[in-house]
């Protein structure tokens, strides 16, 4: 309990998906980091410091270079006889009841949880379980596979957080009950979308006050960065400014 009380109350957090920078990151209340860029040395460090850690962790896309992509392309997420592919980052959408897929992310968390020392998983791609795509049926199994998930891993590592990114709209509202944050990346404030972001945000305000879930709004530098934060501490949620492509300490 005390770390869940703990995060609730983090001001800043820091994104940073390079290797390195330990003794910068060391200033933060929280930071995601991407595993293969820090040693279980570096994990304990930060932690020592006070720094709650949380390892990066994409529950829907498997990149083409990884190395188990080969043996895991029978679990592709298939639509129209087709699978679906992130042409941006040439990663493969993977079908979340397929049980090869989802024994390799169980397997994962494990490592990171349990052996590596982290303090919780940054779910990542979970926006694509709203991707219009994935329709009916097809979207409501996935949705529902993600929360069996979600049970499993904290039924084998029940210390741990969870913070999901992305997926307001409409996962959030079931995965809501086990999440200890939520990330809106890249926020979009333009006029135009107004209506939607105040939706979003509303959705974000209840989240944290009648769920106690810990909001987060991050950018990549790639949104108005002064209003984002007028917006976070309106409101007061966390924030963080990473620089393109997290690559970079700000």
């Amino acid at each position: 309990m005390t770390l869940r009380r703990d995060f609730f109350k983090i001001q800043n957090i820091m994104v940073y998906y390079g290797s390195g920078y330990v003794e910068e990151l060391k200033v933060f209340d929280a930071v995601i980091i991407e595993p293969k860029g820090h040693t279980q040395e570096e994990i304990l460090a930060l932690r020592e410091a006070g720094v709650i850690v949380l390892a990066y962790f994409s529950i829907m896309e498997l990149p083409a270079y990884h190395e188990d992509f080969e043996s895991l392309q029978t679990d592709f997420l298939w639509v129209n006889q087709q699978p679906i592919i992130n042409k941006t980052f040439n990663t493969y959408y993977m079908n979340l009841n397929s049980p090869g897929w989802k024994a390799h992310l169980l397997n994962q968390a494990d490592l990171l949880l349990q052996e590596q020392g982290y303090d919780g998983l940054f779910l990542d791609t979970v926006g694509d379980l709203e991707n219009p795509l994935l329709e009916g049926r097809v979207k409501l199994e996935q949705i529902h596979a993600y929360i069996e998930l979600l049970k499993m891993i904290r039924e084998r590592n029940s210390r741990c957080l969870f913070v999901q990114n992305n997926g307001i709209e409409h996962v959030a509202s079931y995965s809501r009950d086990y999440l200890d944050g939520v990330c809106w990346e890249n926020p979009s404030f333009e006029k135009q979308h107004k209506a939607w972001s105040d939706m979003i945000l509303n959705k974000l305000k209840t989240y944290q006050k009648k769920y106690y879930i810990r909001v987060l709004l991050l950018t990549d530098g790639s949104v108005d960065i002064k209003y984002m934060i007028k917006i976070a501490k309106r409101n007061k949620m966390g924030y963080s400014i990473a620089k393109r492509d997290y690559l970079g300490i700000q």
